[in-house]
């Protein structure tokens, strides 16, 4: 998927909006955030006193109601390149942004990952590898990163679909027998699930299979020390199992 065929809406990274290959300026900093909040429940009415409460932190000021009316307004100019897709509507007490097929990239990159899972069920790994590839390269960052929206579930929701996806591009890639590329996609995911065990085990696994020994045992030793040092513990029966098969693996 080229630049030129993503949604116009972007919020997997910093907020974007592109309209006739533009990127177009946007509000401050609150309003923003408020977008993206509307973004992330998109078709779904959010209530004033809500969005209220999570952009202020629950600390509103007094003028809190009538700064929501005019970062609706706002929304609404920037918007109007895109009326014949996406609509800022309100009712009484609510607002919600309703977005069309195509238009917002969290719902093509879900899209993409069930034709993903669905051609990994069928056995078909080359359509699986082009769907995962496809969604994981809409993500541009850390979305809605602003503290308020870092904890809803909705935003957890969108970062365990992308783990998933990982994992099944993963499965397809070994599949078709692209050992070095499983590995990539692999170290990209232990930097992100850092005490993802499962995650450290199918690397280190990986390693071994590829002939690379060495980086096996030094993956181990990362992951072992980050338990220790991070949560205390050390690590689970499967990774010390796989840690034992590589000792045992010839130099």
């Amino acid at each position: 998927m080229s630049t030129q065929d993503e949604p116009p809406i972007r919020v997997l990274g910093p907020l974007e909006l592109w309209h006739s290959g533009q990127s177009l300026r946007l509000p401050g900093a609150l309003p923003q955030t408020m977008a993206q909040l509307m973004l992330l429940r998109a078709g779904w009415w959010c209530d004033t006193e809500e969005l209220v409460d999570i952009l202020w932190a629950g600390r509103p000021p007094r003028s809190a109601s009538v700064n929501i009316r005019s970062f609706v307004c706002q929304w609404r100019k920037v918007l109007q390149p895109f009326s014949d897709c996406v609509a800022l509507e309100g009712r009484r007490g609510a607002y919600r942004i309703a977005a069309r097929h195509g238009s917002l990239d969290a719902h093509t990159f879900e899209a993409l990952i069930a034709d993903g899972d669905r051609a990994l069920g069928r056995g078909d790994s080359v359509a699986a590898t082009d769907a995962y590839e496809s969604a994981l390269r809409l993500w541009r960052g850390t979305p809605f990163s602003a503290v308020t929206l870092s904890v809803l579930p909705e935003r957890t929701r969108l970062i365990e679909i992308r783990d998933k996806a990982r994992a099944g591009l993963v499965t397809a890639l070994l599949a078709t027998d692209r050992l070095a590329d499983a590995i990539i996609v692999l170290q990209e995911s232990v930097a992100v699930q850092q005490y993802d065990e499962k995650v450290w085990a199918r690397l280190i696994t990986t390693l071994t299979a590829t002939g690379r020994r060495v980086a096996a045992l030094d993956a181990y030793r990362r992951v072992r020390a980050l338990l220790r040092e991070e949560l205390g513990v050390e690590p689970g029966h499967e990774l010390r199992a796989i840690h034992s098969q590589v000792l045992m693996c010839p130099r």
